[in-house]
């Protein structure tokens, strides 16, 4: 297909599945290389550019982003004027001080979001015990249920709005 060259050679590459893996695997070498980080590139694509990730596909994508990190490594300690150390793209060197008290308000704060997220996990469960027992059974109520939520959160928020 590419310059109107039908060979055999690649044919089981040419489904749209595995140029969608070629992609992610390409941005995710890009990510490793850019960055220094061939962890990085491969959990960045697994969580923002893969739509549909196959988990099979996780070590020879880890494999290609070791090796462009490993070939821009390699290529960099050619060069003269850099360090024969790791170069890295966008590297961050920023010191921030560091006090024991920071660390005080947020055990408080972890201890406040682990409290109401066990409180509204009870909730939930209690609200989809009553759906199930009084909604469900009745269609009426089942079209007017999203109604009414959505009816309520509008006037909430537009009476929010006004304050």
């Amino acid at each position: 297909r590419t310059l109107n060259c039908k060979t055999p050679l690649f044919q089981t590459l040419r489904t749209n599945k595995d140029r969608r893996d070629f992609i992610t695997a390409g941005a995710a070498c890009g990510v490793s290389a850019a960055f220094g980080a061939p962890i990085g590139g491969l959990l960045f694509i697994m969580e923002e550019v893969a739509s549909f990730w196959d988990h099979n596909n996780s070590g020879q994508v880890f494999l290609a982003t070791m090796s462009s990190f490993t070939t821009i490594a390699f290529l960099n300690s050619l060069v003269k004027d850099l360090p024969h150390t790791a170069y890295v793209l966008f590297e961050v060197n920023i010191r921030i001080p560091l006090n024991i008290t920071a660390v005080i308000p947020a055990i408080f704060l972890g201890l406040i979001c682990g409290l109401l997220s066990v409180v509204f996990t009870k909730v939930n469960l209690m609200v989809t015990k009553w759906r199930r027992r009084v909604i469900r059974p009745h269609p009426l109520r089942k079209f007017l249920e999203p109604i009414l939520i959505a009816a309520v959160y509008v006037t909430a928020a537009y009476c929010l709005a006004l304050l």
